[in-house]
């Protein structure tokens, strides 16, 4: 029986001896910060970014994420037709239907290249795009951001 007594003591015991005003909020390391801002929508006034994004390789096929970054004032739509994607593994083909953009605001379309990994493509051939705001072309606006492991090829 004077054993029960020693636990409540023991824990009343430690929780004294912790130390105060203990800072307990999250750092952001260099790494976090970095995937932070490369990862990060960069909306740039009056223009409209297509950004390869990371491509992810699957067994047989290519997951190309392609991000619209909407600067204009109005909702954006931006369509690629019968691309090309070509590189030192092969090549295939690609359209891209993303969802709208709201101003200010990105969307994300995902093409499935089916085939091969990524590892064998390198480059994205546009041959038909179109940008609309309003019922209006936005293609003067258009910028197309190559990634890191991927690039556009505009024939510009």
């Amino acid at each position: 029986m004077t054993k029960s007594y020693l636990w409540p003591l023991t824990a009343c015991l430690l929780l004294a001896c912790q130390p105060d005003g203990v800072d307990e909020t999250p750092v952001q390391t260099d790494v976090d910060a970095a995937v932070d801002t490369v990862d990060a929508p960069q909306i740039e006034s009056g223009k409209v970014r297509l950004v390869l994004r990371e491509p992810v390789s699957e067994t047989h096929a290519c997951i190309l994420p392609i991000r619209v970054e909407n600067g204009l004032s109005t909702e954006a739509n931006v369509v690629m037709i019968a691309f090309d994607v070509t590189g030192p593994g092969g090549e295939t083909k690609g359209n891209m239907f993303a969802p709208a953009a709201g101003p200010g605001d990105s969307s994300e379309a995902r093409v499935i290249l089916e085939g091969n990994g990524c590892d064998g493509y390198d480059t994205v051939t546009v041959n038909e795009h179109n940008c609309s705001s309003q019922g209006e072309s936005c293609v003067e606006n258009l910028i197309f951001v190559n990634g890191n492991h991927m690039r556009f090829n505009t024939g510009e």
